[in-house]
Formats: structure tokens, C-alpha cells, sequence
């Protein structure tokens, strides 16, 4: 019962985020949301039931994006000036890959949490995009449009 009660929680979920992504009430897109949350629902299911969705919330990373919103505003202000420039002076932005040190840990549930914490927050900024985490090499790949800004140079 606790199951059924979950998967129903998360297709509401998703189908009130479908509806304040696409930002109307049209008949036809809340069918397409109500369809398209229970095929999420239905894979989350199937994961789950798989072992594949453990994890176990870090509350050190979590505190550690506190600056995360200050940290988009600036990225935003300083990349809305950089384009207006590059397109003013009809040049491209290409940016730069950059592989920095990042401990991503095992595959123990508290590691999986924060490789996708990190990847997700580390993303929001419009500078910079968490391509990989490598547990290999203890590595993340970011592409960075502007390296030397606040942070150009840090998956978060």
C-alpha cells in the first residue's frame, strides 16, 4: 500500500511540473503531462525495484550550496554582459573544458547522493555545465563558458 502511495505522490508531482513547465491548462497538454508522469512514475518504479535508486542525503554538500543562488545571479549578470559584448562584437563564445579535482567517492549510498547533488546544483549556474564525475581519476569535467569567474573552476 505504501508503494502504490509513493508512486502516486510522485506522478501528482510530476504532472504539477509538467504543468508549470509548459504554463498552461490547455486539455491537450495536461493529458500530455498526465501520460508522460506516469511513464516517469512507471520507470521510477522499475529502477527502484532494481536496488538502483538508493541513496542517502549528505548534509555537509547539502549546506555547501548555500551560495548556490548568489552564485547563479552573478554567472547570470556576468554572462548576459559577455554575450551582448560577443554579440555586439560579432565573435563566438567558445568556452573551455576543465578537468578539476573531485573526491566522488564509492558506490555507497551517501556517494550517490552527492554525485548527483553535485551535479545538479553545479549545473544550475548558467557559467558552468558538470559534464562527468570520474570515480577513476577522482576528477569532474565542467565546461565553463568563462573560467576566471566566481565559480568557473568548481563543480559546486
Amino acid at each position: 500500500m505504501r508503494r502504490v502511495l509513493t508512486l502516486v505522490m510522485w506522478w501528482a508531482l510530476l504532472v504539477l511540473l509538467w504543468i508549470a513547465y509548459v504554463g498552461t491548462v490547455d486539455r491537450t497538454e495536461v493529458v500530455a503531462g498526465i501520460l508522460a508522469a506516469l511513464v516517469a512514475a512507471g520507470a521510477l518504479e522499475v529502477v527502484r525495484t532494481q536496488g538502483l535508486l538508493r541513496f542517502r542525503t549528505d548534509r555537509v554538500w547539502l549546506l555547501r550550496a548555500w551560495k548556490a543562488p548568489a552564485q547563479i545571479a552573478y554567472d547570470f549578470v556576468l554572462l548576459s554582459w559577455l554575450v551582448l559584448r560577443a554579440l555586439a562584437r560579432r565573435r563566438r563564445i567558445g568556452g573551455e573544458f576543465l578537468s578539476v579535482e573531485f573526491s566522488t567517492g564509492d558506490r555507497r549510498a551517501e556517494y550517490a547522493w552527492r554525485r548527483a547533488w553535485v551535479t545538479t546544483v553545479g549545473t544550475m549556474s548558467p557559467n558552468v555545465l558538470v559534464v562527468d564525475l570520474d570515480a577513476d581519476r577522482k576528477t569532474a569535467l565542467l565546461h565553463s563558458l568563462e573560467p576566471d569567474a566566481w565559480a568557473g573552476k568548481q563543480p559546486l
